[in-house]
């Protein structure tokens, strides 16, 4: 997520940047460094300060020292700059500018600093929910820091390819279980079960492998319930590419990366596209029956960040299209 720029920092409150600091390395994993972090130092109106440190390099704020910012304003990429054992963000509230008092945001028994929540709306200590739902074509590999994972991330497969269906969750709880679903493009079920769990992770990943059974071809879904949370992705199964599906293949998507407008290269009339978030979620779905199908789509209201785009053709081809909104 770091090195894909989808671990965005934004102001947790409106204020002035009083510190900025750029240009350092960014993929610390141990204490053994004296390299300085890059970071941003927002001071709020009733004088609390917060640092939002360990960012990645070169993907701070334009705006500088002096400048203000609001609620939810970009600041900059989750980096691991300065003193730093992986990827993560800094996040330490002072009182004032003397640094001598912290304030502990977040109220609740741990707390001893402050008996109040800086939070507008604090949620509970553990909140148990889907992070994604995906698919890949071998189990990932968590490669040591600082090298960055191999995903062997996919949403295309043959039908004669073993898939594999991730899923992965945050505050897994004791005693609780994920329904899960694997759905055919004609919407009936595959598989419907419930995986139980026992045990409780602060973050955890699961998998299941499949092969022989996807006999169908077009849209499936793969789909998770966990704490009243449904989660679903979409991944394309086929057979053997036809001429048309072949022409289809070569379809791209310009420019990507992208600010708000983009233009589809297709000799295949494109006739409906989907957007899809990096959790598994629809985001945008635009349907066009005339005949000259989809040519370009503004995509203005999207947020920055990763996006897979499903492209489908006049005879029912399917393509999807990993896109960067910056």
């Amino acid at each position: 997520m770091m090195d894909n720029d989808e671990a965005e920092i934004i102001a947790a409150a409106p204020g002035q940047i009083i510190y900025k600091s750029d240009g350092n390395f960014d993929r610390s994993c141990d204490f053994n460094t004296t390299t300085p972090w890059n970071a941003v130092y927002v001071q709020h109106n009733d004088g609390s300060i917060a640092w939002y440190g360990h960012l990645k390099n070169g993907s701070l704020t334009n705006k500088n020292v002096g400048d203000m910012v609001s609620a939810s304003e970009f600041l900059g990429v989750m980096g691991s700059s300065g003193v730093s054992t992986g990827p993560h963000l800094h996040f330490e509230v002072y009182t004032d500018n003397s640094y001598t008092q912290l304030v502990d945001t977040y109220a609740g028994t741990c707390n001893s600093l402050n008996t109040d929540s800086w939070w507008q709306n604090q949620k509970p200590y553990t909140n148990p929910s889907v992070n994604a739902v995906l698919t890949h074509t071998a189990p990932p590999v968590f490669n040591t820091c600082p090298t960055t994972e191999t995903t062997n991330r996919s949403d295309d497969f043959n039908t004669n390819d073993t898939i594999y269906c991730a899923l992965y969750l945050k505050d897994q709880e004791a005693g609780t279980s994920v329904n899960l679903k694997v759905r055919r493009p004609d919407n009936s079920l595959l598989y419907d079960w419930n995986f139980q769990l026992t045990d409780n992770f602060l973050v955890s990943w699961w998998y299941w492998n499949f092969s022989g059974v996807f006999e169908m071809n077009g849209a499936w879904q793969w789909e998770a319930t966990y704490n009243g949370q449904t989660t679903t992705h979409s991944f394309n199964v086929s057979d053997a590419l036809s001429v048309n599906e072949e022409s289809f293949e070569s379809a791209s998507i310009y420019p990507n990366p992208f600010n708000d407008i983009v233009t589809i290269n297709s000799t295949i009339k494109i006739k409906s596209s989907r957007i899809i978030d990096v959790l598994g979620k629809t985001v945008l779905t635009i349907i066009d029956n005339s005949a000259e199908g989809i040519k370009e789509l503004n995509l203005s209201e999207l947020s920055n960040g990763m996006y897979f785009i499903t492209l489908e053709g006049e005879q029912n081809q399917k393509k999807t299209i990993k896109l960067i909104k910056k």
